[in-house]
C-alpha cells in the first residue's frame, strides 16, 4: 500500500522536491485480497479493485516525477498487470511471493540503478 500512498501524496499534495518515484508490487488496479483480510477497515477497502480511491488516483496524471514500476504476472496478492499505473515506465519482475519481493537481488539491482542514473 505505500506505493498508494506515496502516488497519493505525489499527485494531490506535493511533488516539487522528488524527481524520481519507485513502487514495488503496489495494487493500482487493487486486489481481490483486500476483500478477504480485514475488509471493513479503510485502507483495505481502498485497495479492492474499482473502489472510488483508486479510480480518483489512477486519473490524475504525475507531473514533473520519472516513476518506474515494478510488477509480476505471478505476484499472488497483486497479480497481473495491476501494480502497473499508468504513469511510469513499467518493468515486470518474474517474481511470485509478494512480501519478499523487496529482498530479492535483481529487484533491489534494478531499483538502484534507476535511482542512480
Amino acid at each position: 500500500m505505500g506505493g498508494l500512498i506515496s502516488s497519493y501524496y505525489l499527485k494531490f499534495i506535493e511533488s516539487k522536491k522528488v524527481r524520481k518515484f519507485v513502487t514495488l508490487c503496489s495494487p493500482f488496479y487493487g486486489t481481490k485480497w483486500a476483500r478477504y483480510f480485514f475488509g471493513d477497515r479503510l485502507g483495505v477497502v481502498e485497495m479492492r479493485p474499482k473502489s472510488y480511491f483508486l479510480i480518483k488516483l489512477n486519473r490524475k496524471k504525475l507531473k514533473r516525477v520519472i516513476q518506474r514500476d515494478f510488477y509480476s504476472q505471478k505476484d499472488f496478492i497483486v497479480p497481473g498487470r495491476s501494480g502497473n499505473s499508468n504513469d511510469a515506465i513499467s518493468r515486470e519482475i518474474n517474481f511470485w511471493c509478494h512480501p519478499l519481493a523487496i529482498f530479492w537481488s535483481p529487484v533491489v539491482k534494478r531499483i538502484t540503478d534507476f535511482i542512480l542514473k
